[in-house]
């Protein structure tokens, strides 16, 4: 990779320490872009997690038909997978036992921005529901999902994780172009 850089995500709300997550994202000779990023456990509890899933092995397949970032990538896959993962083990205070398979994925892309959302995403940290449905189970739900459907364009659920605190955004836009939406916060107790 030329001139690889190193970026952190963080999160410092609620907590007495701070969350970082780092990334290391360069550009290959092909031009192309390659992203590592660790797994993040997804500890805090959205209303319906099943928009988290994701097929890990699509998105961090090769996306390039360039045979350097190709090398690249298969290089730095085989040795991602002779490390064996990071075990980490916590608990919540009525005894929850909780252990998680930490590991490096790497993802590929032409466009920058993609590369790192493809990391973001099978890293677990990441998501887009485009149906809003988990809005229904909050009090009213039903009726803030249809009023937003009925009068916003481009409705989407965007969920954040950061281990043991996440945000979800129910946003769309209206015809001026203008954002709208709201901010749900999500956060638990998790001792690793």
């Amino acid at each position: 990779m030329q001139n690889p850089e190193v970026y952190v995500l963080y999160d410092t709300s609620y907590t007495d320490y701070n969350f970082e997550v780092y990334i290391i994202l360069g550009q290959t000779l092909d031009r192309d872009w390659l992203c590592l990023i660790p797994t993040v456990p997804v500890q805090v509890e959205f209303q319906d997690t099943g928009s988290l899933d994701v097929n890990v092995e699509a998105l961090t397949s090769c996306k390039s038909k360039n045979s350097n970032t190709q090398d690249l990538f298969e290089k730095i896959n085989k040795i991602l997978a002779r490390l064996e993962p990071i075990i980490i083990y916590g608990y919540y205070y009525g005894g929850y036992n909780y252990t998680y398979k930490h590991r490096i994925l790497c993802t590929t892309s032409s466009n920058q921005i993609k590369a790192i959302k493809l990391g973001l995403k099978a890293s677990g940290m990441f998501a887009v529901d485009k149906s809003l449905s988990e809005m229904i189970s909050y009090p009213k739900g039903e009726q803030v999902r249809q009023l937003m459907q009925e009068t916003l364009e481009g409705c989407r659920r965007y969920t954040i994780s950061f281990w043991e605190s996440g945000y979800a955004y129910d946003l769309g836009y209206t015809q001026t172009g203008d954002w709208l939406g709201f901010k749900h916060r999500f956060w638990c107790e998790y001792n690793p």
